[in-house]
């Protein structure tokens, strides 16, 4: 039952993308407002199809009178309240609850519990959404729980516990993940070079009580002490390969981030690769630029981010040597809750990446008319990639 669950561990935080861009498509827009302490107190965020703009997806942040953040609230592109996250501190204690709304319904989704915060700041480590499937809030503290909603109950999803070195900075993370009625253990362990910039983390899987090596991130850092570049890659334990078998090496593939900055050590650019085995190389999958403003906060001018823009590159297949499947079509696009695809003659894969390259849903298909519910997905542009013996099939969608 453990390797079972390794096994989708392995899937869920592993998987890339598997084709390449050449030329940039903007996607998406992102803008900002601040207050006058230089807070976000709004984030409108719009997608883009064939050159034309959606309306925004508004997320409004609110703050308490220590300017830490109280509320966020999410408005949908139709005007209704979409999702409310709450923060609640007391202490060294801050508990973060999201709730949906469904028309007038309001249900609880996720909470989160951290004790012995060491500062109320996130812990924003990109690593932490490689490795947690996305969206992960984290900060720094002695243990934390995260709940999930379920049969008018939190049922509790994962525990972990922090240990940190003479920095204060994080050496040890211990995660227990509950699923299925059995848990699995992961271990990662963090490296500073002498100014404690975090150079590497190493995940493991506990088995028994022998931590087994699954994968690795590779840090780098200009003089100045900017992150410029980030490598993940899978760094199997050979017990553990055994374990998992070789089914998965399509999911088992590397990717970097590539960080630029302005003269003022602000990031301008950051650009995702994925690494193709078939012509051993990276290729870039999607970027974001970044455009400041000037601002006066306190007397003192500073530059904050104005607008993000991402892009992706055209679906171009690099991994699958296949000739592309012809009379495959799918409906509605954008998208709302489901997409039925047709035309599908024979079993097989379907697959969606978001526009990071990761991939986020994988099932299997028959020769009939398909249903694939995206309705938790976030709303933005996707990838939709279907493979059989006979070829392959990409398309973008917007999820609405």
């Amino acid at each position: 039952m453990k390797m079972k669950l390794i096994n989708t561990i392995v899937i869920m935080m592993l998987s890339n993308i598997l084709f390449a861009q050449t030329t940039k498509e903007l996607s998406a827009i992102s803008a900002f407002m601040y207050n006058a302490k230089g807070k976000v107190i709004e984030q409108h965020y719009y997608s883009v199809s064939s050159g034309q703009e959606d309306d925004p997806q508004k997320t409004f942040t609110l703050y308490n009178n220590n300017d830490k953040v109280k509320e966020q609230i999410v408005i949908n592109t139709f005007g209704d309240t979409a999702q409310k996250t709450v923060y609640q501190y007391q202490e060294s204690k801050i508990t973060v609850i999201s709730y949906a709304y469904y028309g007038s319904q309001v249900t609880p989704t996720s909470k989160s519990v951290y004790n012995g915060v060491k500062e109320s700041e996130e812990y924003d480590q990109q690593f932490f959404n490689f490795m947690f499937d996305g969206g992960m809030t984290m900060f720094l503290c002695d243990s934390f729980k995260m709940y999930i909603w379920e049969s008018d109950d939190w049922r509790l999803n994962m525990k972990g516990y922090f240990t940190f070195n003479n920095y204060n900075n994080p050496s040890k993370v211990l995660t227990n993940i509950l699923m299925n009625q059995t848990t699995l253990d992961l271990q990662m362990d963090f490296s500073y070079d002498n100014k404690q910039n975090c150079t590497q983390v190493k995940t493991s899987v506990i088995v028994g009580l022998l931590p087994l090596s699954l994968m690795k991130v590779d840090q780098k850092y200009d003089k100045n002490s900017n992150l410029i570049e980030m490598h993940i890659y899978p760094e199997i334990n050979p017990l553990l390969q055994e374990a998992i078998g070789d089914k998965f090496d399509d999911y088992l593939t590397e990717s970097k981030i590539i960080y630029d900055y302005n003269t003022r050590n602000d990031i301008s650019t950051i650009k995702y690769y994925t690494y193709d085995k078939v012509s051993s190389r990276f290729y870039e999958t999607s970027s974001d630029e970044y455009v400041y403003k000037s601002m006066t906060i306190n007397a003192e001018v500073k530059y904050v981010v104005d607008t993000i823009y991402q892009y992706i590159g055209p679906v171009t297949n690099i991994t699958d040597q296949k000739q592309t499947l012809t009379g495959v079509f799918f409906f509605p696009n954008p998208v709302k809750d489901k997409i039925i695809v047709q035309g599908v003659e024979s079993v097989s894969t379907l697959a969606i990446y978001d526009i990071n390259g990761k991939q986020i849903h994988t099932q299997s298909i028959k020769p009939d008319d398909i249903s694939v519910s995206v309705q938790s997905f976030a709303r933005g542009m996707y990838i939709m990639k279907i493979i059989n013996q006979k070829g392959v099939y990409f398309s973008k969608f917007m999820k609405e």
